[in-house]
């Protein structure tokens, strides 16, 4: 492969990103190309296997020959390519391998295996232009600015999270039409944000099977990107907020069929944006509400609670609806009288359960002795014969003003599904 080639199209995807371009260009004054003979994997380490002698980090480094390079001690590199012009792999068992300006795996198709040691850099881009995966079975890697998936037209980027720490400032999946993904099956993801699906045509995708992610906030759908996540167990913590659908134009959805999801407010639908819904389905599992979960805003949010535990400090359904199927679940509370407040979603049809008989619907019942309120699938006439005088009555007259939060606990325990 042609040097002047190779050079050309790195320089346009980090100039495309203007990230360090000036150090990218000025700084790093020597390219090094992985040259072993790609039937064989061999060692990093050996100058011999080199254009240019070992990587250092005043050096580009290439692997992109077909071949793949095994660090199993110290390393370092200025920028490193992976998979520019053919594809390329690095594999890391061991030592801690510094990245001084950034990291690509892309181009034809690049790979990263990190089984043990440590890698540290400040940003890094999983596919600009084509297809790129990191796997991650071990070790600790640290990014102290962003981790890029999917990151261009067309492009794909995938990360395998199996065992081992990983943490970055932010994590964008999709952008710019491109799509980005998640795996995690154990570990420890750490990030300031994670951000899925960003601008037109961008999907970012997680999947969360065990171990833990904690972020500050995640935005599920951004700037008219499409978010998707899906929990089957492990713990999903949130410093502040979750919200589906964050943009005019953007969609996000989240799947609950396992595991834990915290957060400190939860928005399904864009709050200052129409345009953008969201959508919670949540089948198993507990998610736990410090603050607030709204389900709509300027955009529609529909949250549909089949399964499960859910409990919140705050409820406000503004612009959307909750979707109770109370046949299966095992308990529904709301703690204290909120018989009037939830028999007024009810009346609204913002909370409602279609899995009922058109003969029955759904009715708030205070339990004075355990100070909580439940909801109850009761007959239509004998609903009628019982409360009309008052609940109907109270409906009629509270249905012409707007609840807008209400303050409450729910626990369900857990049940099989």
């Amino acid at each position: 492969m042609k040097q002047a080639e190779r050079r050309l199209l790195v320089a346009l995807l980090v100039a495309a990103l203007l990230v360090f371009t000036s150090v990218y260009h000025s700084a790093l004054a020597i390219d090094t190309y992985w040259d072993h003979n790609p039937s064989s994997s061999a060692s990093w380490h050996n100058a011999g296997n080199w254009s240019a002698g070992v990587p250092d980090s005043s050096k580009r480094v290439y692997v992109d020959n077909g071949g793949t390079a095994i660090i199993d001690g110290d390393a370092e590199s200025g920028l490193l390519g992976i998979g520019i012009m053919a594809t390329g792999r690095v594999e890391q068992i061991g030592g801690t391998h510094e990245v001084s300006v950034e990291l690509f795996l892309d181009g034809v198709d690049g790979t990263y295996d990190l089984n043990s040691g440590n890698l540290i850099s400040p940003y890094e881009f999983i596919a600009m232009s084509n297809t790129g995966v990191f796997n991650q079975i071990g070790g600790s890697h640290a990014i102290t600015g962003g981790l890029n998936f999917g990151h261009g037209i067309g492009s794909k980027g995938t990360y395998n999270l199996v065992l081992g720490d990983l943490t970055a400032g932010y994590e964008v999946l999709g952008y710019n039409d491109g799509a980005g993904e998640i795996n995690q099956t154990g570990g420890v993801n750490d990030a300031g944000a994670l951000i899925l699906g960003v601008n037109l045509g961008s999907k970012g995708t997680y999947n969360l099977h065990d171990g833990q992610l904690i972020t500050q906030y995640q935005n599920i759908g951004d700037f008219s990107g499409v978010g998707e996540f899906s929990q089957f167990g492990g713990t999903n913590s949130i410093a502040t907020n979750l919200c589906l659908g964050r943009l005019t134009g953007s969609s996000g959805s989240y799947t609950l069929s396992g595991g834990r999801l915290s957060a400190g407010n939860e928005y399904i639908g864009s709050q200052g944006n129409s345009g953008a819904p969201g959508t919670f389905a949540q089948f198993a599992g507990l998610n736990a509400v410090d603050g607030t979960l709204t389900i709509g805003g300027a955009s529609e949010g529909t949250y549909n609670f089949w399964g499960g535990a859910l409990s919140a400090e705050f409820l406000d359904v503004n612009n959307g609806y909750l979707n109770i199927d109370v046949s299966g679940i095992d308990y529904f509370r709301v703690f204290g009288d909120k018989v009037a407040p939830l028999n007024e979603y009810i009346a609204s049809g913002r909370i409602y359960d279609n899995t009922s008989s058109p003969d029955n619907h759904l009715l708030a019942v205070y339990d004075p002795t355990n100070d909580w309120t439940t909801l109850q699938v009761v007959p239509e006439p004998g609903t009628i014969a019982l409360i009309a005088p008052a609940v109907l009555g109270f409906a009629g007259v509270v249905w012409r003003r707007r609840l807008r939060t209400l303050r409450m606990t729910v626990i369900q325990e857990e049940r099989e599904i």
